[in-house]
């Protein structure tokens, strides 16, 4: 059997750990993704861990199972951090054939359960591996705080009629409660079949606050109870990597971001909108470029833009974005013209959409070159 007593420091060591990583990631948050709801549905099969238990997670396959499924709720704030809420019902099954002396126990309860909690969700993958719109598979890991509820009956395992304890008939002893907080703590893996939705594998395990689930005083603490659940989860507003798609306007930012561009040496205040539409930036691949092409410059940041609809809500883009680097600089351009003429055109449209700093630059076998006078007159 798996000692419920070993789960008490396991516990502690959860909540410490997870206020420290929660502290270091948020050097890590990064403006990629917006927050998105996301619900799912999940069907498995309960175990339990307390004073009426004396087999491990494999033996209890022979019969001391209990059907389990929930439903999830969940806001994910950004690629990092999210807080949701769970619903979750079943059954529970578990038997003690012999106490620890050898003499027979013959102990069986039959329980329905019956509870919710809020949780704070943690995607593991992107905090420690870095967030990735193309990352099929995700570990994450959730921690909280809910109310369970459960009505069962201890009964004699051999001979089944001899009721020890039956909540449910209203026949228990006044000491036994029928519900307590509990901490839930899942690890979990999400599988993308589409960008939207996945194929959910969780293993949560909740540490009831009473030792009173299996009507047996004494013993352990805390009773345990485990959950192996499989299903399926939806993100609303979770749509495929587009280009050159228009976008409708979105409410006005609250929060400016300066933007130093390093080509006019200048400082810019550029609003920065955190719930838009993602228009994903791209790095040119090998001979996808004109060996000569005017462009149109509409951002440069010391880091890694994934998403610059997030800097320009309200600005319609007609040409994929890309993105150039050197000596940590990240530069973003837009459009590919022949000529001057074209591409000053065209940084006009940009700055009349509402970039004020758009610019023409040019660009050889995909490396940035000074504009000279002939080059203009082309």
């Amino acid at each position: 059997m798996i000692p419920p007593m070993t789960f008490r420091p396991v516990f502690i060591f959860a909540l410490l750990f997870s206020t420290w990583i929660s502290l270091s990631a948020q050097n890590k948050i990064s403006d990629e993704q917006p927050g998105k709801w996301q619900i799912g549905g999940m069907l498995g099969y309960s175990q339990f861990f307390g004073d009426v238990s004396n087999k491990t997670y494999f033996q209890k396959f022979g019969g001391d199972l209990g059907f389990s499924i929930k439903a999830v709720a969940r806001y994910h704030y950004n690629e990092f951090f999210g807080l949701g809420f769970t619903i979750h019902g079943g059954g529970m099954n578990s038997t003690k054939n012999n106490y620890s002396d050898g003499t027979a126990a013959n102990l069986e309860i039959s329980d329905r359960i019956f509870n919710f909690d809020a949780h704070g969700y943690l995607n593991i993958s992107n905090l420690f591996w870095g967030s990735s719109s193309t990352r099929k598979v995700n570990i994450y890991s959730t921690l909280g705080l809910g109310f369970i509820n459960w009505n069962g009956a201890l009964t004699d395992a051999v001979t089944f009629d001899t009721v020890f304890i039956n909540n449910r008939l209203r026949v228990s002893d006044s000491g036994f409660n029928k519900s307590a907080a509990y901490i839930p703590l899942a690890l979990g893996l999400e599988f993308k079949l589409t960008n939207a939705l996945s194929l959910v594998i969780e293993e949560s395990i909740y540490n009831v606050l009473s030792d009173k689930v299996d009507f047996y005083k004494g013993g352990v603490g805390n009773d345990i109870i485990s959950f192996t659940t499989v299903g399926l989860s939806y993100r609303f507003g979770q749509k495929n990597i587009i280009k050159n798609t228009k976008h409708t306007t979105i409410a006005r930012p609250s929060e400016p971001v300066a933007v130093i561009d390093y080509d006019l040496f200048k400082t810019k205040q550029v609003q920065v909108n955190s719930n838009v539409p993602a228009l994903t930036v791209t790095e040119p691949k090998i001979n996808s470029f004109k060996a000569f092409e005017f462009r149109v410059q509409v951002l440069a940041k010391t880091s890694k833009v994934e998403n610059i609809k997030r800097y320009f809500p309200n600005v319609v883009f007609d040409y994929e974005i890309r993105e150039n680097s050197f000596g940590g600089i990240f530069r973003y351009s837009t459009g590919s013209f022949t000529t001057f003429k074209e591409a000053e055109a065209y940084s006009q449209t940009m700055r009349s959409r509402g970039i004020g700093d758009a610019f023409v630059v040019a660009y050889e076998n995909n490396i940035r070159i000074n504009i000279t006078a002939d080059m203009k007159k082309k």
